[in-house]
């Protein structure tokens, strides 16, 4: 599945990134943006509580966009081989939500969401991405497949 680049969300205004790889993950696998600023992304950030602290309630969220957790991971060897997208994963000490949208073994880049250490396409190597997720365990933290509520 392709989509554009530039309609993905790599900013934030809150403390609203599990927020925004939520909405990342829905046009991942709608197409439909909800645009940052917008009302109804201003709604979903007061749903998530991400204005004014990290977004601890993301069900409700989830359930509102269609989408959900489908797998998780405890490890990125579980499916390094094998990656489907979308894929959330915590970085930066366990302060920071990223999705993983693309991956490119043979030149071994990931295509990262709303992540300061990708170039200007969101492209990041292996080994800066895993350096980047570790805190004092390269394991910290689950990857979360999302996928769409089936009707």
């Amino acid at each position: 599945m392709s989509r554009v680049w530039s309609d993905f969300q790599n900013t934030q205004n809150y403390i609203e990134c599990q927020l925004v790889s939520a909405l990342n993950a829905y046009y991942y696998l709608t197409g439909n943006k909800i645009e940052i600023g917008s009302e109804g992304y201003e709604e979903l950030v007061d749903l998530s509580g991400g204005r004014n602290m990290p977004c601890l309630c993301m069900s409700p969220i989830y359930e509102r966009l269609g989408i959900k957790i489908v797998r998780t991971f405890d490890s990125h060897l579980e499916f390094i081989n094998n990656l489907v997208f979308p894929m959330e994963k915590i970085v930066h000490g366990a302060t920071h939500s990223v999705l993983i949208i693309d991956w490119k073994p043979s030149k071994k880049i990931l295509r990262v969401t709303n992540f300061g250490a990708t170039n200007l396409e969101g492209w990041v190597s292996e080994e800066v991405f895993f350096r980047t997720i570790k805190t004092k365990d390269i394991n910290y933290g689950k990857y979360k497949l999302f996928g769409l509520v089936e009707e």
